[in-house]
């Protein structure tokens, strides 16, 4: 203020001293200043407040991207999650069902064998009686050792079919370990992008603090 004060003399007593044409001129010359200082002050207020708008878009988008990546990799996590717990389940499920296959595999071969031995001891001892007997005894046993044999073969069937599926799920589960890389892949393109723009933004703030 003590400064503009005198500023203010100086020009009082200068103008006491100037002709009415320097006086004019040094009006002018003064308003001409003003004039550029207040169009100057103006366009500073622009641009600043340009810029605040610009950081805080900026800001948004960042925000933005930042929720995307998250809402992503929870969702990558909960895909990862659901496809093991179902691969899990669903080889729990065959393991249960082909033990009671085998089981089931099991204890119809046993009671089979038990039959046909039976029906040979029949066979033995009905063989004395006569050659009719004999012969229906012979068919029954060519019949449960068909039995067997179909047993068997429906057995290798469906574990067969239990194989076929469990590699068919283990190919889905292949292929999503795939996608799980490339979106992982493009988390990582996206996050160094971001710290990219924020480098470029930081150096801008720093060359306009300047």
């Amino acid at each position: 203020f003590l400064k503009s004060l005198n500023d203010l003399k100086d020009q009082t007593y200068a103008r006491l001293c100037m002709s009415v044409e320097e006086e004019k001129a040094k009006n002018d010359w003064f308003e001409e200043v003003r004039t550029r200082e207040e169009r100057a002050s103006h366009q500073l207020r622009q641009l600043q407040k340009e810029l605040r708008s610009e950081k805080a878009d900026r800001e948004k988008d960042v925000s933005t991207r930042d929720e995307q990546i998250r809402k992503l990799r929870v969702e990558l996590e909960g895909i990862q999650k659901s496809t093991l717990a179902q691969i899990a389940e669903i080889e729990a499920e065959a393991k249960a069902q082909e033990d009671a296959d085998r089981q089931a595999f099991i204890d119809r071969e046993s009671a089979l064998r038990a039959e046909l031995n039976k029906v040979k001891a029949d066979l033995t001892a009905k063989r004395k009686e006569n050659k009719d007997s004999e012969d229906a005894l012979r068919k029954r046993k060519v019949k449960n050792e068909s039995e067997v044999e179909q047993w068997i073969a429906k057995y290798d069937q469906d574990v067969g079919e239990k194989d076929a599926e469990l590699n068919s799920l283990k190919a889905v589960y292949a292929d999503e370990q795939k996608e799980i890389a490339r979106l992982e892949s493009y988390f990582a393109e996206m996050a160094a992008e971001r710290e990219l723009q924020l480098e470029k933004e930081r150096k801008l703030a720093a060359l306009r603090a300047r």
